[in-house]
């Protein structure tokens, strides 16, 4: 969300905001802000399976898939704004943790930062010999 967009729906609201006053915390949000157009695209694709009429048995099988998501900024602007009571989770709240029961309606949110190890033959691979890796900041693989 744009800060015009932020600030009008802080004001139109009423909220009062706390600031974040751990450094840590705040290099969290900082360094894992992103935004503008993001794409993955070449000219020419070709899948391999059996159906296709140039498929070679010897080739792995391959598939072409189009993935579009459309209107995430207004998206994002439907979705509840953090504006208090921002915390680290202690470390039994940790252990316990489970992103699967978090209530999509709830009143608490959370800013997840994660370490991901995934073997090389995860990572997407989109012809010319590019490879795109499944997390914006991938540095190793198993």
């Amino acid at each position: 969300m744009s800060s015009l967009a932020s600030a009008s729906a802080v004001k139109y609201a009423n909220a009062k905001l706390d600031l974040i006053t751990d450094p840590d915390m705040y290099l969290i949000i900082e360094n894992n802000m992103q935004g503008g157009i993001a794409t993955i695209s070449y000219r020419h694709v070709q899948a391999n399976k059996p159906l296709v009429e140039e498929y070679d048995p010897f080739k792995p099988h391959s598939w072409i898939t189009y993935l579009d998501a459309n209107n995430l900024h207004e998206t994002s602007m439907s979705e509840p704004f953090p504006v208090g009571n921002f915390r680290f989770l202690s470390q039994d709240e940790i252990s316990n943790f489970d992103p699967m029961k978090i209530a999509t309606l709830g009143v608490a949110g959370y800013v997840i930062e994660c370490d991901l190890k995934y073997r090389e033959n995860y990572i997407i691979y989109f012809g010319a010999g590019a490879s795109h890796h499944l997390a914006r900041h991938a540095q190793q693989s198993l």
